[in-house]
């Protein structure tokens, strides 16, 4: 029950369902007291659970006037007093978001702590509602965490990997202008099923299935589950790749039927265009490699095989996807099915975190797979809300559960799908009929990217205190520039930002050299 309580005070308190959300002599002063200790930059972000009647977000407004404030409700009943009861004026600007739905709030999160500038927001659960909402606020703040680690995996990747992602892409240039782009085929296959195989330990279960799965759908398969899988005597449609390192040993089709399709990233190692036996075919992992590359269509993933594996059987027009080997979590202290490099033992990790299983007994995981994971359940909840006709199952029968994803057997899947002929699965038209990168449009875009580099480093050596708006301007609406220059230049120092600048005119520089070379 919910009770609006009004006494000798102004301004009324609120009671729901026996629990006291705000005082009802003195809610103001008491809101005041709840904000104090919120630890937030002066223009961050500030996330809120629990609306009540606004006076801690009329509070934090005065507090913080350049911070930006999300609160999020999830009760219909206090969504409704709020909108009945306040008229609360938006002390700090239009920097007040009210959310009410579930998804809007993954929606939020992820584009401000994943994508955004908001690695690091503040949190503040109302103690009110952590009395009323127990399992609510604490999804609430799973959701902040696994978008948090999402961000800290993509960060560390990128510090790490980032430059060694492009030097490949332009390593590659010369032989991306003569491979089929795979997206080009997208919608090709409505209404088929889509076998999104990982080489997670789960595969030494269920992954002998996949044979009776021919003309049923494709399989497609992240390149660390190659050789697992040529061990079960099950043939991939497609074997995707997407490692910046050189696996080409590791991916060499020794017992693998020439017939699969050989899916490369156009950043991964250069090594993995030169293995024989595969016909080949390449996907942009990033909006600026397609850009470049004259593309529209980019793979979003979580950086990943089995990731972007997923997202190209959603572009393939495959449905339902169902996942296989996707375990994301130690099984027995391995990582990965036999056969698959890289199973240290669990004993000799650190940093474990415990996540619910698909045999509801806790699964230990590790920040990359936690990220994955979140990953993959916000990827549902988009399809959830955008697609609704479109179907995901986790069928790994091991590891972590998969939060928004019914759970079944392979073996169930398989049954319910109906057999077709192995020539239903084939592609539409052949991948030679594709489309290839123009060189011209190619070199076009390096020279407009050259031109903006320069006028950065003239603004570095002559007026740096406008480098950062320029920077930042770049980088939002260039995406080849977003992913050359470092995205925090901000905080960085002049010189900091000067060593990028020479690097990313080195990395033209060769990029140009490769074309050169490629139309001699």
């Amino acid at each position: 029950m919910l009770e609006i309580i009004r006494t000798s005070g102004r301004r009324p308190g609120l009671r729901y369902r026996g629990a006291s959300i705000h005082h009802p002599d003195h809610p103001a002063e008491e809101a005041r007291a709840h904000i104090a200790g919120i630890k937030a930059e002066d223009n961050g972000l500030i996330l809120i659970f629990g609306l009540g009647l606004g006076y801690h977000l009329e509070a934090l407004a005065h507090r913080r006037p350049q911070a930006r404030i999300m609160a999020f409700d999830p009760d219909p009943a206090l969504q409704q007093a709020f909108r009945e009861h306040v008229n609360l004026l938006d002390l700090n600007q239009n920097r007040l978001t009210v959310i009410q739905e579930w998804a809007a709030l993954n929606d939020f999160i992820t584009r401000e702590i994943v994508h955004g500038n908001h690695p690091e927001p503040a949190v503040f659960i109302h103690p009110g509602y952590r009395i009323l909402f127990r399992k609510d606020w604490r999804t609430f703040e799973d959701i902040i965490r696994g978008a948090r680690l999402r961000r800290a995996v993509a960060d560390k990747t990128r510090k790490e990997k980032g430059r060694l992602f492009l030097t490949n892409l332009a390593d590659n240039l010369p032989v991306l202008l003569e491979r089929p782009v795979v997206t080009d085929l997208a919608e090709s296959w409505p209404g088929l099923a889509g076998f999104i195989v990982g080489s997670g330990p789960g595969l030494e279960k269920n992954g002998r299935l996949l044979r009776n799965g021919e003309g049923r759908g494709l399989i497609l398969a992240a390149g660390s589950a190659r050789r697992p899988l040529a061990e079960l005597g099950v043939r991939p449609d497609m074997i995707v790749v997407v490692e910046a390192e050189d696996t080409s040993d590791f991916l060499k089709p020794s017992g693998c039927s020439p017939e699969s399709l050989l899916v490369l990233a156009s950043a991964s190692h250069p090594a993995h265009f030169q293995i024989p036996g595969f016909i080949q075919a390449v996907f942009h992992a990033t909006a600026g490699a397609a850009y470049l590359l004259g593309q529209e269509l980019f793979v979003p993933q979580a950086g990943t095989a089995g990731s972007a594996a997923f997202t190209l059987g959603l572009l393939l027009g495959l449905n339902p996807l169902v996942l296989v080997g996707q375990d994301q979590a130690f099984s027995n202290g391995r990582l990965h099915a036999p056969g698959t490099p890289g199973s240290p033992p669990s004993s000799s990790l650190k940093g474990f975190f415990q996540v619910a299983g698909v045999d509801s007994r806790p699964a230990p995981t590790h920040s990359g797979f936690v990220a994955s994971l979140h990953w993959f359940a916000e990827s549902a909840q988009y399809l959830k809300q955008k697609f609704p006709g479109r179907t995901v199952i986790n069928a790994s029968e091991n590891g972590a559960r998969i939060p928004g994803l019914p759970d079944s057997s392979l073996e169930e899947v398989l049954n319910r799908l109906k057999p077709g002929r192995k020539d239903d699965v084939g592609p539409p038209k052949p991948l030679a009929d594709l489309g290839r990168p123009e060189a011209g449009q190619v070199r076009e875009r390096l020279e407009q990217t050259w031109e903006i580099i320069g006028h950065l480093s003239q603004l570095a050596r002559t007026a740096p205190q406008g480098l950062s708006a320029a920077w930042s301007d770049c980088r939002t609406h260039h995406p080849f520039l977003a992913e050359i220059l470092n995205p925090d230049a901000a905080v960085r120092s002049v010189d900091e930002s000067k060593e990028n600048l020479q690097w990313a005119e080195a990395l033209l520089i060769k990029m140009i050299e490769n074309l050169d070379r490629y139309e001699k």
